[in-house]
Formats: structure tokens, sequence, C-alpha cells
């Protein structure tokens, strides 16, 4: 009976642990570009995303935020959420995702990774604006298009409606953007949270966590970059904080094999003591 509770209350501790704090922040490790992929937009040190790092800091104290200039296997399982972005600067693009990283990047979210993504409108960069853009939002089934020109509002109909626009982060019932796109193609699970108030079409889109397969992560899509260089408290900075702790964010894969054996052997310490 002494055996059965103590491995009873292991498995309760290992649990909590697993189900609670990573979006609090000590367990918390943000990916995304450094700067030689993400240029003055990269979340380490970029100059435009210095707003980024406050509300980090402010809203997951103790968290970590994890530079790469490569999605690979290896680095996405040291992460809980991946924030990227087509866009370098107002001018140029990221370069676009290799067809190895997007499938790592797919795998990511499949195995509960929860990624966000900020796009430009498809005229940004020239002619490579498309291909960058596509890169990161094909792999879901999204498509963003056309440029709509100066600052533009978007209105989010239902607040209520998601953990995205209604999270412990602030209610969001607008933000804005700078020569945004639109999405005119909406993948598998997608539901649009905002829309521009110019013209009606798609500026947000979410996926749920579990809805493309059992266990996935959730997914947060912009057809803008600006809200990624915003100031910590702003709304559109706050769909980011939101997006960010939607759900517990999962322990990064290599961590919860080492728990899992950890709590495992809890009980047989115990034993032998």
């Amino acid at each position: 009976m002494r055996l059965q509770t103590t491995f009873s209350t292991s498995i309760a501790c290992c649990a909590a642990w697993l189900l609670f704090p990573t979006v609090a922040g000590a367990q918390l490790v943000i990916g995304g570009w450094d700067s030689a992929r993400g240029g003055n937009n990269n979340i380490v040190d970029g100059s435009a995303t210095g707003g980024f790092r406050s509300a980090v800091a402010q809203s997951f104290p103790g968290a970590t935020i994890a530079g790469t200039d490569t999605l690979t296997a290896e680095y996405l399982t040291s992460v809980n959420v991946l924030v990227l972005s087509s866009v370098m600067d107002g001018a140029d693009a990221a370069t676009p995702l290799t067809t190895s990283e997007q499938s790592a990047l797919r795998s990511f979210v499949l195995d509960g990774g929860r990624l966000i993504v900020l796009t430009g409108n498809n005229t940004f960069a020239g002619p490579s604006t498309n291909q960058s853009n596509d890169s990161f939002l094909y792999p879901f089934g999204f498509d963003v298009t056309n440029t709509i020109n100066g600052d533009q509002n978007s209105t989010v109909p239902n607040p209520d409606g998601s953990p995205v626009t209604r999270g412990p982060y602030g209610y969001v019932s607008s933000w804005t953007s700078y020569y945004p796109g639109y999405f005119d193609q909406i993948g598998i699970g997608g539901t649009t949270l905002s829309t521009l108030d110019s013209d009606a079409e798609p500026s947000l889109e979410a996926v749920a966590p579990g809805a493309l397969a059992p266990g996935s992560g959730g997914i947060a899509l912009f057809s803008d970059w600006l809200p990624l260089t915003s100031a910590a408290g702003t709304p559109d900075m706050n769909l980011i904080m939101n997006a960010i702790s939607w759900d517990p964010a999962p322990a990064p894969p290599g961590a919860l094999v080492a728990l899992i054996g950890a709590c495992s052997a809890l009980p047989l310490l115990r034993r032998r003591r």
C-alpha cells in the first residue's frame, strides 16, 4: 500500500509539472529566427522586436528565447513555442523555408508544439515575396495575398470565441496593421478571428490545439508582421502573448522522455530506502 501511494504521488507530481508551468515561464522556451535569418525582426536581439522581448519578460518570467537560422528536428525538440516571420524588415523577406524545414515545422505542430506565424503582403520584398510567405503557410494549407495600402484596422467580431483574442494577456476586439495582405485560402481547422475593416477579408487565423491531429499544437497566423514589432501591452502584442499561453505549452519531447523516466524511478528509489 505504501509503495502504491508513493507511486501515485510521484505520478501526480510529474503530471502537475507537465500540465502547469511551462506557460508560467520557468520551463517555457520560445524559439524563432536569429539575426542571420530574421534580420531586424529576429526575436533574440532584433532592433524592431524590443517590445516582444519586454512583453515576454513581463508575461512569462523565467522564459527563454532561443534563436536559430535553420529549422531542424533537433532544434525544434528544444522549444515549446515557435514565433516566425517571413519579414526581415519592411523591404526584405526571410529566406524561404526549405522542404525539409517545412516538414520539420509540420511535425513540430503535430507533436504538440505551438506556432505563431506573421507574414506580410504579397509585394513588400518584390518578386521573392510570395515564395517566402508561401513557404511558411503552405505546410498548413493557408495562403496570403494582395497589398492593402496604409494603416489598416482589423475587427474581431467575437473576442470570446478564442483564447487568442480573449486570454490572460488581454481582451482584444481590434488590432492594427500597416500595408497588410489578407488570407485567401484557409487551411484545415482554420478559424477566422478577425477581418480587415476596409474589405472584410481575413487578417488573423487560428487552428485550435488538437484540430490537425490528436495532441497537435495550436497555430496563430497573421497577415501582417506589425504585431511582432509592437510595444508590450498593446492589443497587437497581447494577441501574440495570448497565443503563446494558449493552453499549457507542451514540454519538449526530449525533456518529456527524461521526465517520464525520472517519474518511473521515484517509487523504486523510495522502496530501496
